[in-house]
C-alpha cells in the first residue's frame, strides 16, 4: 500500500506509516476475547462463561439452583443476571436437590422436577 493509517484496536495502538514495499494481513476468524460461550455444565466447582445476544431457547429445570443439565444461558435469563443481549456469568456447581420448582422470571417458564443429582445457580457464595 502506499501509506499505512494507525489505529487503536484491542489494547494494540499501530502508527502512521508512509510507502513500504512488504505488507501482510491474518486471515481467518478472529480469536475470541474474553470466557469461552457456555455450554454443558462443566467439572469445574466454579466456571465463567458467556451466553451470546438471543441465547436462551433452551430447557431449564428449577429455579435457582437448576438441575446440571439446564440450559445455563436460559437459566441466567431466569435468574436476571443476563438481559436478551447476553453477557458473562459466572455460576457455581452444587450438589443435587431433592425437588426443583417451576416458576416463571424474565420472559422465561422453567419446569419442575424431582430429585436430581447435580445443581448450579449463579454468583459465587461462601
Amino acid at each position: 500500500p502506499p501509506s499505512y493509517a494507525g489505529t487503536v484496536a484491542n489494547g494494540v495502538t499501530t502508527s502512521d506509516w508512509g510507502a513500504y514495499d512488504r505488507a501482510f494481513t491474518f486471515l481467518g476468524a478472529r480469536a475470541p476475547v474474553g470466557p469461552p460461550v457456555c455450554g454443558p455444565l462443566g467439572e469445574a466447582a466454579v466456571t465463567t462463561c458467556r451466553c451470546e445476544a438471543g441465547a436462551g431457547g433452551g430447557t431449564v429445570w428449577g429455579s435457582g439452583p437448576y438441575t446440571a443439565d439446564s440450559d445455563i444461558c436460559t437459566a441466567a435469563l431466569h435468574a436476571g443476571v443476563i438481559g436478551p443481549g447476553g453477557g458473562e456469568v459466572t455460576l457455581r456447581r452444587l450438589p443435587g436437590q431433592s425437588a426443583y420448582a417451576a416458576t416463571s422470571a424474565n420472559g422465561v417458564q422453567t419446569l419442575g422436577y424431582g430429585s436430581y443429582g447435580e445443581s448450579f445457580d449463579f454468583g459465587v457464595k461462601d
